[in-house]
Parts: structure tokens; sequence; C-alpha cells
């Protein structure tokens, strides 16, 4: 009786495991664990393995950072207009508005009192919110060097107040501040 039993309980002679193509399909090829394709034939070339490139080879390190190469001559930036200003006799009106921050702004012309001091003050309402220095640009173009500060917004705007195509008109643009590395 014992020897029945071990005879019906071998697995190698059931019919569902009779054969070793009992799965229609080959797990190795299909796995989803299997990272690399395993190539069932052997290659067609004898040497030494070597990658090729249509273009010329750099003289610089691959591993070197795209902002650190030396022949990056031109940085683009991406600058944000978040106001317009006109000019009604000798105070500059517009507004400023980004997604935290929409309030009408006026600068005054004031005296300076040294090198340092600020050509306007900026006010909104009865409220100083900053102040705006002229500058030149290194291209020659003048412009106005503007800071903004409130309690209410969440950082200080650092901007410049650029003239339009149109006589008294400018526009607030801003940019990300550098970061020092």
């Amino acid at each position: 009786m014992t020897c029945l039993i071990e005879e019906r309980l071998r697995l190698d002679r059931s019919p569902a495991t009779a054969s070793p193509t009992f799965f229609p399909c080959d797990l190795r090829s299909h796995s989803s664990r299997s990272k690399k394709a395993v190539s069932r034939r052997p290659p067609l070339h004898s040497g030494p393995l070597r990658m090729r490139s249509d273009r010329p080879r750099s003289n610089r390190q691959s591993s070197r950072t795209r902002w650190s190469r030396p022949d990056q001559t031109e940085r683009i930036t991406t600058m944000a207009i978040i106001g317009e200003f006109t000019t009604n006799g000798n105070t500059i009106l517009g507004h400023v508005r980004t997604l935290t921050v929409s309030m009408k702004a006026r600068l005054n012309p004031i005296e300076r009192t040294s090198r340092d001091a600020p050509d306007f003050r900026i006010m909104s309402g009865a409220a100083e919110v900053g102040a705006a220095w002229s500058q030149v640009s290194g291209d020659g173009e003048p412009y106005i060097s503007v800071k903004l500060d409130d309690p209410s917004f969440p950082a200080p705007i650092n901007a410049a107040l650029w003239p339009t195509e149109r006589e008294g008109d400018y526009t607030l643009v801003w940019n990300r501040p550098k970061r020092d590395a």
C-alpha cells in the first residue's frame, strides 16, 4: 500500500508537471525582474568592445556640471514683469502684481543726502514700502533699481524699473537672485 501511495505522489511523473515546457511562455524572457535581455547567440565580432560616437570626442570631463564648463559664454536668464508704471509729473505711478503681492505704488523723488542714499521713496497709500536708486546698466542704459519690503511680504522684492519704448512708461522686471555656491 505504501508503495502505491509513493508512486502516486511522485510529482516528476504527474501529468501536470511531466513536461518541462508546461508553462506556455519562457519565464526567463518575460519576467519583470529581468533587467537585461540575455543574448542566446555569441557576439559576431572578436576583440575588445568599443563604443563609437558620431561626434568628435570632447576634451572636457563628462562629470563636470553644466554651469562649470569653461566654454559656456552666454547665460540665459528668465525675467518676469511684475509691474507697469507711468510718469505723472515728477512722480512715477503704477502697480506691482505677483502671486502673493498686489499693490498700487508711487515713486516720489527725494533729495539725496549722501552718495548711497536712494533717489526715490516708494509709497503705497500712506505707507512707505521701499526705496529706489537711479542706475546705469553695463550697456549704458538708464534704469531704476527698486527694493520693496514690508512685513506683509514673504520676502523683500529686488527688481528693476526699465523704460519702455513709449516715453514716460516703465516695466518693473524681477529675476531670481543669484545664490552663492
